[in-house]
């Protein structure tokens, strides 16, 4: 569900903006897929010439990538401030994910960066859609939006959601979602 919904959302931005209005960064570090381990959840999506890079799966190269990220963000936020229209198209990150990466040796360093990608990211157009399979911890880092599979009991969905009582726990897990 969560890859599929992330997959899909990947190939609609694609199809509804070009290339120079739209780079696209996807990573996958959910580990093995049913879309298969090679290019897990980007299988067959190689080819989009809204490609930042290749698809990443290494945490490393993820980090680095989300380093440079950072520095982009930076440099049009000195852009914006000087009164210079921001340079570059908007820049959406799709991570699936983002569980296993903060829970790898350098969650800490991974964690910073997604902080700083989504709390001073949107204003200079750039995004980041992730997904998880536990939102503890995850929740605490400043989404502007979350959607919701199904929960197991309500303490998950609070956890999910960050709302208390939102009913994720009675959906019916086959592809539905509470946004």
């Amino acid at each position: 569900g969560k890859s599929a919904l992330l997959r899909s959302i990947a190939l609609s931005l694609g199809l509804h903006n070009g290339p120079d209005t739209l780079r696209l960064l996807l990573i996958d570090l959910s580990g093995p897929s049913r879309w298969g381990r090679k290019g897990g959840t980007w299988a067959g999506l190689h080819e989009l010439p809204h490609l930042l890079c290749p698809p990443l799966q290494d945490p490393h190269e993820t980090q680095l990538r989300l380093e440079w990220v950072a520095r982009l963000i930076a440099r049009r936020e000195e852009q914006a401030a000087d009164g210079e229209p921001i340079e570059g198209a908007n820049l959406v990150v799709l991570l699936d994910g983002v569980d296993a990466a903060l829970g790898s040796a350098a969650g800490r360093e991974f964690a910073a960066a997604l902080a700083r990608i989504i709390l001073r990211g949107r204003e200079v157009g750039v995004q980041l859609v992730a997904t998880t399979r536990v939102a503890t911890g995850v929740g605490r880092l400043g989404w502007g939006a979350r959607v919701a599979g199904r929960c197991v009991d309500g303490a998950e969905a609070h956890a999910a959601t960050g709302i208390p009582g939102t009913g994720a726990e009675a959906l019916l897990g086959e592809g539905d979602f509470l946004v």
